[in-house]
């Protein structure tokens, strides 16, 4: 009796701690909670500029501190892919890549057509959007890359990973204003696969949080493009016009083949310092038949 009882906790754990498992219930207990929290907080936040950077700073302070909670107390681990000490240093320069990125885009763009510059907006406009980028680059971050990505990494390999995660954020995306199918898989190709590898590349959720916040607030922010269908006020205003497959449309120049091209190309380059590396993970099955 003594024995089985011994070993009951021991067996509880092996079952927690399978990668699958993992992922159902960090989905259910971190995924869950931190979406709500960002629709619960924006939507009290309305349109002023400063509740909605403080939305937006709750939002991330507390997003980032119950999965790194989660992580230490639950599931008894580190959350080495959430580093304190590097953190703002490859938040930053995340930020940089992503909206560097989005720049090249519409630069391409505006000297082929595919977009124009229409009037100026306003400070508060492009401090609204920044909010906006902020909440959401950490938000899907730690569903898609932190929870979803890492845990079917383990279990599947990363090659499964990265395709999988990319094709459910691009999915998740149909559910946008002037979604498409299209859209939906220009966003897996470009932003999904880029995001992934950057934390392949990296093994820190820090450089998918900084490109995506980095993308979304030059997109939104600055440029006052549609932010994959959503309109964000910008310090510009911007509209497409062309055929779609160059401007991306009402769903913004994410959906854009340029886009696609141009993110394309840095995911590679991810790629490729995470092949260099040996960062890519084999599946499951053939790390336990070695």
């Amino acid at each position: 009796m003594n024995t089985i009882a011994s070993a009951a906790p021991s067996v509880f754990r092996r079952v927690v701690d399978f990668p699958l498992s993992r992922l159902l219930l960090e989905t259910a207990f971190v995924g869950v909670p931190v979406i709500l929290l960002r629709e619960i907080a924006f939507s009290v936040a309305g349109r002023s500029a400063a509740a909605c950077v403080l939305a937006g700073l709750a939002v991330v302070v507390a997003s980032c501190l119950w999965y790194v909670a989660y992580a230490r107390w639950i599931a008894r681990r580190d959350a080495d892919e959430l580093p304190l000490r590097t953190g703002l240093r490859e938040l930053g320069a995340g930020f940089g890549i992503g909206g560097g990125l989005c720049i090249v885009v519409a630069l391409l763009l505006l000297a082929a057509g595919g977009i124009a510059i229409s009037a100026t907006g306003d400070g508060a406009g492009m401090v609204i959007g920044f909010a906006f980028a902020l909440a959401a680059g950490v938000v899907e971050e730690i569903l898609l890359r932190g929870i979803v990505f890492r845990n079917l990494e383990a279990l599947c390999g990363s090659w499964f990973a990265l395709a999988f995660s990319a094709a459910l954020f691009g999915a998740l995306h149909l559910a946008n204003p002037h979604a498409s199918v299209a859209g939906a898989l220009s966003i897996a190709l470009q932003a999904g696969i880029l995001l992934g590898a950057a934390y392949m590349a990296t093994r820190s959720l820090w450089w998918p949080i900084g490109i995506h916040i980095g993308w979304n607030f030059a997109e939104g922010g600055v440029l006052g493009v549609r932010v994959s269908g959503t309109d964000v006020p910008g310090w510009f205003h911007s509209v497409a016009q062309g055929p779609v497959w160059l401007s991306g449309g009402e769903f913004g120049i994410e959906a854009s083949s340029v886009a696609t091209l141009v993110c394309l190309a840095a995911a590679l380059a991810f790629l490729r310092r995470a092949w260099i590396s040996g960062r890519f993970v084999t599946p499951l099955w053939r790390r336990n038949a070695r």
